[in-house]
């Protein structure tokens, strides 16, 4: 019998045609003051329409706490910060378009459109985007963090697609 592909969603078609991306970002000293932790863009003449999949993040601090998270469109970006790896989820995929930095500049953060809370002792926070949040060409999603306390820690991972 020839080996058949199992496909169980599309996620799993996507990421079988090397059409799928993630990457991760952890941003410590977080404090009561909400700063920009991750910026994601689909570069301008990218050819490519980007759709957010999932996002995860964590709190890791030690003692009871939440971080809020929130994501915005369209900021003025000043400086992109460090740039992070992106990879296909296809081990040996072509690198995707779409570009993340850790610790962005910005000198406003845009039109919020959604927010989440990272506790502290829980598991991963799993965000389900389904597809809804759509990268066209030169545009970008700032994420930032805000704590109830000082010196809290925040980890995350994006999956997106590009088609």
């Amino acid at each position: 019998m020839a080996d058949v592909p199992i496909y169980v969603n599309e996620d799993s078609n996507l990421a079988e045609a090397g059409k799928v991306f993630t990457t991760n970002f952890e941003v410590s000293s977080i404090g009561t003051t909400e700063i920009p932790v991750a910026l994601f863009r689909n570069p301008s003449g990218s050819g490519k329409t980007v759709q957010l999949i999932r996002f995860a993040f964590s709190n890791f601090h030690t003692v009871t706490s939440f971080i809020r998270v929130r994501a915005y469109v369209a900021p003025t970006v000043t400086s992109d910060g460090t740039g992070l790896t992106e990879g296909c989820t296809r081990i040996g995929g072509a690198a995707g378009v779409a570009v993340a930095f850790s610790s962005p500049t910005v000198s406003a953060n845009g039109t919020r459109i959604s927010q989440w809370l990272a506790p502290s002792f829980a598991a991963p926070t799993f965000v389900d985007l389904d597809y809804l949040f759509i990268l066209d060409p030169n545009t970008q999603v700032l994420i930032t963090a805000q704590a109830d306390g000082t010196s809290r820690v925040l980890a995350g991972s994006l999956i997106w697609t590009e088609v």
